[in-house]
């Protein structure tokens, strides 16, 4: 988990305070799946990282959903193949939930780091 925790914390944009990172490989994802649960705060910016072994930020898809079940925003741009952090900026407190699916490899495996930072446009 260091050498990941490590390198996406260099990632993260100026300004934002490592919150959470969470190794991913077979023992915590089902059929090369994950699902949770993170408490976000209105007013916060958030900034979703993920990476696989390789350290590559491809292959592997972040869903954020609010607790309406709607997703809000996600990594993968299925018009142009690409992936991209996710920047969310905060306006419900409340739970969110994170799915993350390998899309090559179910048993590949990778990290997840959040960043979080306050927002004035957030309100």
């Amino acid at each position: 988990a260091g050498a990941f925790e490590g390198l996406l914390k260099t990632k993260l944009s100026k300004g934002f305070e490592h919150k959470q990172t969470v190794t991913l490989d077979q023992s915590n994802m089902s059929s090369g799946e994950r699902t949770m649960t993170l408490s976000l705060t209105k007013g916060s910016l958030y900034q979703i990282h993920i990476t696989n072994f390789r350290g590559e930020q491809k292959n592997v898809v972040i869903e954020l959903y609010d607790s309406t079940g709607k997703m809000v925003a996600t990594n993968y741009d299925s018009n142009s193949g690409r992936y991209w952090p996710i920047g969310y900026a905060c306006r419900i407190t409340g739970d969110y939930q994170v799915k993350i699916r390998f899309q090559d490899n179910p048993q590949n495996c990778g990290a997840f780091i959040l960043g979080e930072r306050s927002c004035s446009f957030c309100e």
